[in-house]
């Protein structure tokens, strides 16, 4: 067959599979839409996206096939990476927030302890990162765990796809690489990469999901100057801790929790208060709600004691119709959230939203 016949051929299978695409997939989605795109801040959630699973073999990244690893995306739960050395347990059981990372596996004959491990982790992962970024493999307990003083020969360091930098793309990948590579090449370590591909195609869509679910509530009081003495007699009637060094700052903590945040921001030596800010990070709060509550109650209550008016960044005035409609913003952001496998407050929901 010549190589005319070939193409037109190839070019008639390509427009059938389109053809099919666009009559059935689209259809198939909205019957079991996967949450990634869907929007957190309306009510409506129409928008599906389909996220490819990939698995890291110790010599190539290839697709994962539906027999050997079924997604989660069938379960409506995200699963964005899949990582799976040769004849070793798979991480994620140990480390669910790794299915959120771009994870690199260091292997080789001479075991090595994490401090081995530290100029790369140093130059990759941020001071704050979790723990579960960096894990080894335990030969005898046979599971992926936090390395100790120990030794070992397997090794993992992951990256999140997306935070509130941005997302991984083909640039800070090749970057990722060439670092990792330069650094195992140098202890006579082997090093694996997921998919670039893959990864910037997984981080994008991450990402999306990061854009829509990223709510902060601000709230100014403001109206009059107040001295800074009163607030924080006020602010520890209402259980608030002081907490900050450059600014006047308060916190309301609930078991370790951090729930919003007060700001002051002062004039005359940060003697006078001309402004009052409340902040909530809902995505890094456990029960976004209930911590809108606790705050809309110390807002008013405050509001009240020294007749200041409530309003949002831009100035505008916000009464109780507009705070009930950030309730209920939160309460589907705190639904939307969960169902999608990245329940507020936890592990995976603090790797993304920081």
């Amino acid at each position: 067959m010549s190589t005319a016949y070939i193409v037109v051929a190839l070019v008639g299978a390509v427009a059938v599979l389109a053809a099919f695409w666009w009559g059935f997939y689209p259809a198939k989605l909205k019957k079991n839409p996967s949450p990634l795109m869907s929007s957190l801040k309306e009510p409506s959630f129409d928008n599906t996206v389909a996220v490819t699973t990939t698995t890291t073999t110790a010599t190539d990244t290839t697709a994962a096939s539906p027999d050997n690893a079924p997604s989660r995306i069938e379960q409506g739960v995200l699963r964005i990476s899949r990582f799976e050395p040769p004849d070793l347990p798979s991480p994620i059981e140990s480390a669910p927030v790794l299915e959120m990372c771009y994870v690199m596996h260091f292997y080789g004959d001479t075991p090595r302890r994490s401090a081995d491990f530290e100029p790369l982790r140093e130059s990759v992962l941020p001071k704050n990162a979790l723990r579960e970024l960096f894990l080894a493999y335990d030969g005898k307990a046979k599971e992926w765990r936090i390395p100790t003083d120990e030794k070992f020969t397997h090794w993992l360091l992951a990256v999140p796809l997306a935070n509130r930098n941005g997302a991984l793309n083909a640039e800070k990948i090749k970057s990722l690489e060439e670092e990792s590579r330069r650094f195992a090449e140098k202890r006579s370590l082997r090093a694996v990469f997921p998919s670039a591909l893959e990864t910037v195609k997984n981080a994008g869509l991450l990402d999306k999901f990061c854009n829509t679910a990223d709510i902060v509530v601000e709230l100014w009081l403001s109206g009059q100057k107040i001295k800074a003495a009163e607030v924080a007699a006020v602010a520890n009637m209402h259980g608030l801790v002081e907490d900050g060094e450059k600014e006047i700052s308060y916190v309301l903590r609930v078991d370790s929790e951090t729930l919003f945040l007060v700001r002051l921001m002062t004039v005359g030596g940060m003697s006078e208060v001309m402004r009052i800010v409340f902040e909530l990070d809902a995505p890094n709060v456990s029960n976004p709600v209930a911590a809108f509550d606790r705050m809309s109650r110390c807002l008013e209550r405050m509001a009240a004691v020294w007749q200041m008016s409530i309003s949002d960044p831009r100035g505008e005035a916000v009464d109780a119709e507009r705070l009930k409609t950030m309730r209920e913003q939160l309460i589907v952001l705190e639904r939307q959230m969960s169902d999608f496998g990245v329940p507020p407050g936890g592990a995976v929901a603090h790797l993304l939203f920081t």
